[in-house]
């Protein structure tokens, strides 16, 4: 028996969320299997929104979050930049759905703190 939580147990409440908004899941990425989405605030910034088994606990375990990966206006947008856009948690299965919606949030918000307003996510992947 698994001791830990599997992308299968992941994607049966991952996907119809993502479907409801409208959102890609990328499922693979450097030949390693990932699920992570891709959200645009109304700035063009983009920030990662993503969920994987978390393997750091002995209980089963779903680590979620979002980070920003890009500014717009920049080529590269530098770790020290970044860091200060960083949030997860780890949850049981169960709270998935809770969890990804704080997240979502979470981007608004950031948008928000950069004047973007109450819409400023535009819920599309970048594909």
């Amino acid at each position: 028996m698994n001791p830990h939580v599997t992308y299968s147990d992941i994607d049966e409440i991952l996907k119809p969320w993502a479907s409801e908004r409208n959102l890609h899941i990328y499922t693979e990425c450097k030949d390693e299997e990932v699920r992570v989405i891709s959200v645009l605030d109304e700035h063009r910034d983009e920030y990662h929104l993503f969920v994987h088994p978390d393997y750091e606990r002995i209980e089963k375990k779903v680590a979620v979050g979002c980070a920003l990966l890009k500014r717009h206006t920049k080529k590269h947008t530098f770790y020290r930049e970044r860091k200060n856009f960083d949030y997860r948690e780890s949850i049981i299965l169960s709270d998935l759905e809770a969890a990804l919606n704080r997240s979502l949030k979470q981007i608004e918000k950031w948008g928000d703190e950069q004047g973007g307003g109450i819409n400023s996510v535009t819920l599309r992947s970048t594909t």
